[in-house]
């Protein structure tokens, strides 16, 4: 230690300013890069929940959704059948059902994770069911055989529909806590960030305040102290020494 300070003492003042700001940039340079690295790990997390956690979980609404547009529009079929109204064309239940296959294919793309897979097996084992039974829906309402289109519903179609919903409610479950682990992840990371930002701020600030307390305390010893120095000046002034 003494050692090190003797070795200070005889530097020139030029080196002790600049190994003292050198030392100075280079805790900021490095402080920087583990800010870096802490943001980088934030923005990863971030387009984790966003992109691979959300879009499952907006599938799923969607197929949901879609899902209720058909079961809807089959039984205002059969509404309008018995109150001797015009059966509406169905166009409504295929491009609904056109819908739900695609998002659905999308959501099998995406979930690869094995209790995503076990719920998707079910659903497609579902739906599979399910659309056979509404195509024999759609030929008995165009064939004008509304009674065996309503004992297809009730008996059939209508315990697929509640399968149906009730495996997607457990998929959006699933999902849905993996969307909240995913958030309070990024919320964690966030504040990481944030601390390591004010604590990097805070150590830049009393570094700097203390090499620069450090050399002006060296520099006022090489000129002799204060008061000391400031002292016999003015005495030199006093006696006539204007050089």
């Amino acid at each position: 230690m003494l050692k090190a300070l003797s070795w200070w003492r005889h530097l020139r003042l030029a080196h002790r300013l600049g190994l003292g700001y050198g030392a100075v940039i280079a805790l900021l340079i490095g402080l920087s890069m583990v800010m870096e690295f802490r943001l980088q790990a934030l923005s990863d997390t971030t387009a984790d929940a966003l992109q691979r956690q959300y879009p499952k979980t907006a599938l799923v609404h969607e197929i949901t959704i879609e899902l209720g547009v058909v079961a809807r529009a089959m039984r205002n079929v059969l509404i309008l059948a018995e109150q001797d109204a015009p059966v509406p064309p169905l166009d409504e239940i295929e491009a609904a059902q056109r819908r739900m296959e695609q998002a659905l294919n999308r959501l099998v793309a995406l979930a690869q994770d094995p209790e995503s897979r076990a719920l998707l097996d079910k659903i497609l084992t579902v739906h599979s069911a399910y659309a056979v039974n509404q195509e024999d829906f759609k030929r008995l309402v165009g064939a004008q055989r509304m009674g065996a289109a309503r004992n297809l519903l009730v008996v059939d179609i209508n315990g697929y529909q509640e399968d149906y919903f009730r495996l997607l409610d457990q998929l959006n479950r699933l999902h849905g806590a993996r969307m909240l682990v995913a958030s309070q992840e990024v919320e964690a990371r966030h504040a990481g960030a944030r601390r390591l930002v004010y604590s990097a701020a805070a150590v830049a600030v009393l570094l700097s305040l203390g090499v620069t307390w450090m050399l002006t305390r060296s520099v006022l010893r090489s000129l002799g102290g204060e008061p000391d120095y400031a002292a016999r000046i003015a005495r030199r002034i006093a006696a006539g020494e204007l050089d």
